[in-house]
């Protein structure tokens, strides 16, 4: 739960309430994955985006999202970085070839397993 606390006042820019009557920025996002897991999904401001995915499952699953480049504001990107904020670690890609985004998830119930967090960003 620390954890959990520190990523959303980390990136409290994308990850907050709506307390106006602006629609907040969040969108489920499409998925294959190897098993059946809840709905990844997507939240976003006009910098960065926030996609997390959850295996509540007592094994190791392997998704495959199709981040919303346009949705997002990024398809007109050359580059985005996308780091790992639940385990940790980042990645450059180009963006004809981000679209399609694949990565697993640990189990349920161990450390580091449950949960995918990470954060997209624009390469400038």
């Amino acid at each position: 739960v620390k954890k959990m606390i520190a990523i959303r006042k980390q990136e409290k820019d994308v990850i907050h309430s709506v307390y106006n009557e602006a629609k907040p920025r969040i969108e489920k996002v499409a998925c294959q994955s190897s098993s059946t897991v809840p709905a990844p999904y997507i939240l976003w401001n006009d910098r960065k985006a926030i996609l997390i995915a959850g295996n509540n499952l007592e094994k190791n699953v392997k998704l495959t999202v199709t981040l919303p480049l346009d949705k997002i504001g990024m398809s007109e990107a050359s580059q985005i970085r996308i780091t790992d904020l639940w385990n940790g670690g980042e990645k450059t890609m180009d963006v004809k070839n981000a679209a399609d985004f694949s990565f697993a998830i640990k189990k349920d119930k161990v450390a580091g397993g449950g949960l995918a967090v990470y954060k997209i960003e624009v390469v400038h």
